[in-house]
């Protein structure tokens, strides 16, 4: 399976909705499901990568269910890439860039001027379905970019498993050579 815990969850819960939505119960909801998906090019919800395939398949149960925002993506589907794009920008380039500069707005907002001569709120730009995306992309690349030449490093993707190792030690393990400093030598000391 190539969707993560979450993406499955979301996929029955939509799934569900639009059944209702349809009509559909019963042995029908499998036949439904399995027709929904081939139509989309996938034999099986295994086959859905975690992307842009699970944007296509949110949208169609999203447009089963009769809502607007669902419909919007399957007929511009670079929206549902702007929606993960302004998440991003929102949850981590933002916040990362508050921390680098005083008014982190304001550096946003030169940075829409500058790119797309637009005085405007950068979420602004989300607005027009067509230009949107293509803007919200390049401002992620631009944030990115300036971040890192403002020295910001992005939080680390690996997702080891703990190891016992990384447990600190309990009180009943004494560590007598690793808890004192090492004892220091006066100059001309011999011993």
């Amino acid at each position: 399976m190539l969707l993560s815990s979450s993406q499955q969850a979301m996929f029955w819960r939509l799934w569900k909705g639009a059944c209702a939505a349809q009509g559909w119960f019963g042995g029908d909801q499998e036949i439904q499901r399995k027709a929904v998906l081939q139509d989309l090019g996938f034999s099986s919800l295994r086959d859905v990568g975690t992307t842009s395939d699970f944007d296509r398949v949110k949208a169609r149960l999203l447009t089963l269910q009769d809502r607007l925002d669902g419909a919007s993506e399957e007929v511009f589907p670079a929206v549902a890439a702007m929606r993960r794009h302004i998440h991003i920008i929102s949850t981590q380039l933002e916040p990362a860039l508050s921390d680098l500069v005083d008014d982190p707005d304001g550096y946003i907002r030169a940075i829409c001027r500058d790119k797309f001569h637009q005085d405007i709120p950068w979420r602004s730009l989300a607005a027009h379905p067509q230009r949107g995306p293509a803007q919200i992309e390049q401002l992620l690349v631009t944030l990115t970019r300036c971040l890192y030449a403002l020295g910001w490093r992005a939080p680390s993707k690996s997702r080891r498993k703990p190891s016992p190792l990384d447990k600190p030690l309990g009180n009943s393990v004494s560590t007598p050579l690793l808890d004192k400093p090492a004892p220091t030598r006066a100059p001309g000391d011999p011993s």
